[in-house]
This record gives C-alpha cells, structure tokens and sequence, in this order.
C-alpha cells in the first residue's frame, strides 16, 4: 500500500525576479536530496504553453515579454517508488498558491514554509486584496444611492457613482490578474513606467472616484 499527504497553501500576491525564484529553487531542492529531482517552469500565454527545465534554458529564449503573471513552478522526484514533488503555481481564483506532496507530513510543512516565506518577502502592497472583497465594494456602494435620498440629482456623485462603479466591475469582469496579479515574474526590468506601476495607478483612480462619491453623497446629506 502507498500512502500520501497532499497540502496546499494560498499565498499573498509577489513579484519577483528570475534570480529570487532560482534562489528559492536551490532552498528547496535540499529537501530532495538523495532522490532524482527535475526542475519544470511553465509560462502560459493565450493558446501557448512553454515548459522549461532549467533557468538557463528559460534565460535563453530572448522571445518572452519583460514580465509574466501565469508561470508554474514544479519540481519532481523521479527516483522509482518515490512520490513526491512540490509546485508554485495560481489557483483556480487566480491568487498564488504553493503545494507539496509526499508521504510524510513533516516534508510537505517544510516545503510549504520555504515558499510561503518567500512569498512574504517578496509581497506586493495588494498581497491581501482577494477578488471577493472588490465584489463587496461593488455592492456597497452601488446601495449607496438607495439610502440617500436624491442623491443621484447631485452631479458630482452621479459621475464619481457611475466612474467607480465602471472601473471596479471592469476590473472584476476583465481585468483582475492584469492589474492585481497574483504571482508576477520579471525575466528583465520593465522599461514602462506605466506598466511597472499599473496596479497602484488603477487603484489610486479607484480610490479618489470612491472617496468623490462619498463625500459628494454626505455633502448632499446636509443639503
């Protein structure tokens, strides 16, 4: 009979860069010494899959953008009688996750604290955000005009409403691992600024239509 332990663990948004992921690498390989371990990186494009086994072979494909945001990380045990292996990857909500399997549970606490650490690290100021708490927004403040009476004959609210209302149900509907990525990989630096700071811009927007919004509300309030 074989026995197994599969674990997972949902991870704060990161961003790292190749070097930092190769270092994480070399951490956990340690856990498969005496074994025969094999290195699988995986980036994903529309209608495209690319698998590597190794970074300098990931290194030496000039043709991949300056980022990505849907990579899988695995690494396998492929000694006979072994079954274990371990992978970051995104989960089916699009936030990052780490995963071990094996049949010893110590191994897979083990595995999951090395890449949970390292996602802490390297966690981005929206690490916490999760898609369900923008959907609450949503809801809240498209209430708002139904406990404020008239409110929506003041201009001002009418336009931050209708402004904040479009961008977050946007995000939520078709862009939400554009602009809060669960897991970004920079292969090299990004030259644009706009695209290195395109969550903070787009949640700042939201931000300042938020705060419009309930100010001109309370303002008409008083009126």
């Amino acid at each position: 009979m074989k026995r197994s332990f599969d674990r997972d663990q949902i991870l704060p948004a990161f961003k790292c860069d190749l070097e930092e992921l190769e270092a994480l690498v070399q951490q956990l390989l340690k856990f498969f010494e005496g074994g025969d371990p094999h290195i699988s990186i995986h980036i994903d494009f529309p209608g495209e899959d690319l698998e590597f086994n190794s970074f300098e072979e990931l290194r030496s494909y000039t043709r991949l953008p300056n980022v990505v945001t849907k990579f899988r990380l695995g690494i396998y045990d492929w000694k006979t009688g072994v079954n274990r292996h371990c992978s970051l990857s995104l989960s089916w909500s699009d936030a990052a996750k780490a995963n071990a399997v094996s049949d010893n549970v110590s191994w897979n606490a083990g595995i999951i604290g090395i890449i949970k650490d390292f996602a802490v690290r390297n966690r981005r100021w929206y690490g916490g955000l999760r898609r369900w708490m923008v959907f609450v927004m949503v809801m809240v403040i498209g209430y708002l005009p139904s406990v404020t009476k008239g409110v929506l004959a003041n201009t001002s609210f009418a336009v931050a409403w209708v402004l904040t209302l479009a961008l977050l149900c946007l995000i939520l509907t078709l862009g939400w691992e554009r602009v809060f990525p669960g897991a970004t990989l920079a292969i090299r630096n990004e030259p644009s600024w706009l695209r290195r700071y395109q969550a903070e811009i787009t949640a700042l927007g939201a931000l300042v239509s938020a705060v419009a919004a309930l100010l001109a509300a309370w303002w008409a309030w008083r009126k």
